[in-house]
């Protein structure tokens, strides 16, 4: 996953020579773009939901070699997130939620521009603006802002293009044999404890528990904002699993569940935009 200060259990190291963090080609996810986002719905009242899928385009995330996965040479991060995250979108849709994904390709959210990020000053405050430098900062702040103001420019606090709630979705690796599922929150809001109950419900992994941490993406968005690592891409039994669509589903549908418990169920008669 894209997050720096990373805690160590996340953090992407080999595992009998099958993990690397690599240089990613250009791909896209055909057999799942069926499942890509709709058209932006003009939906009133109906709660809006941004799915993040982790990663894609110049950021793969971690990798395991020893299994192929969506047409390419080792399992990817960024392509299980992605088949993940259309899933979960497609079923959030069918419950009659809104519902906006920062990317519905093998793609990077920022084109290559360089735009106002958080940046921390000496003091330990931060400031709000560009630095003259495109990074991996630049990246994660068009997600933020797909977040909170519906496009990745950035905009004041209050837009009308606010989503109600935010999920970045995630797999973790490590050069250990740990598993499981964590969800990660900033602000203590309940619906990283709705996303991981619901996901262990139906996929019986192990449960590492709801941990506070100030990734950039659920520190700077402005609504309920929560991180899921669903799974370790580098535990085999768990890269093997995560290989059948029948536990993607799973994991999708936890997630699903998961918002739609936290959100409540949308409106059966939204009011007209």
């Amino acid at each position: 996953m894209i997050r720096p200060h990373a805690p160590t259990s996340g953090a992407t190291l080999s595992a009998r020579g099958a993990i690397a963090v690599v240089a990613l080609a250009a791909s896209v996810l055909t057999a799942l773009i069926a499942l890509g986002p709709a058209p932006a719905a003009h939906a009133g009242d109906r709660p809006l939901v941004v799915l993040d899928p982790g990663h894609g385009g110049s950021y793969p995330g971690a990798v395991n070699c020893d299994l192929r996965f969506a047409g390419q040479r080792c399992m990817r991060e960024s392509d299980v997130n992605l088949d993940v995250g259309l899933r979960a979108a497609h079923l959030l849709r069918s419950r009659g939620y809104r519902v906006v994904m920062t990317r519905h390709t093998d793609s990077d959210v920022n084109p290559g521009t360089d735009i106002a990020t958080h940046n921390q000053k000496h003091d330990g405050s931060y400031v709000f603006t560009k630095d003259g430098v495109f990074d991996i900062k630049d990246e994660l702040q068009a997600r933020v802002n797909v977040a909170n103001c519906g496009t990745i420019v950035a905009c004041p606090p209050g837009s009308d293009q606010q989503a109600d709630a935010f999920l970045s979705i995630h797999q973790n690796a490590c050069a250990c044999k740990a598993g499981g599922t964590t969800t990660f929150d900033y602000r203590d809001t309940k619906l990283a404890q709705d996303v991981e109950h619901q996901v262990l419900r139906r996929t019986g992994l192990h449960n590492r528990g709801v941990e506070k941490a100030s990734f950039y993406v659920i520190k700077w968005t402005r609504m309920p904002a929560a991180l899921a690592e669903t799974a370790f891409i580098s535990n085999d039994h768990e890269a093997r699993l995560l290989k059948k669509v029948t536990f993607r589903r799973k994991i999708a549908k936890g997630i699903a569940a998961g918002v739609s418990q936290f959100l409540g169920p949308p409106p059966t008669n939204p009011s007209p935009p």
